[in-house]
């Protein structure tokens, strides 16, 4: 949970929503998503986002219909990489 620009209600990043193989394919994800979402309503965040690779079809598969999905590329720059450059 943590301030934005955007607005002046807090958002929320989900980061690693993960369910153990064994268990996966039974709405335990969308379970969790939906009780984070409750608690945000209670709570009045503004809004929750995540990541998801491309290639995870799983996570594809359940986010589709949970959220807005927005076309942003990521960059990150490992700052180990700068340390030996300068």
């Amino acid at each position: 949970l943590h301030p934005t620009t955007g607005s002046l209600r807090p958002v929320c990043y989900m980061q690693d929503l993960f369910i153990a193989p064994d268990y996966r394919r039974r709405g335990l994800a969308r379970h969790l998503v939906k009780a984070l979402a409750q608690k945000g309503k209670d709570e009045d965040w503004e809004r929750i986002y995540w990541l998801a690779e491309d290639n995870n079809q799983g996570a594809q598969a359940l986010y589709k219909d949970m959220g807005v999905r927005l076309d942003f590329s990521l960059h990150i720059l490992p700052l180990q990489l700068l340390k030996n450059k300068s």
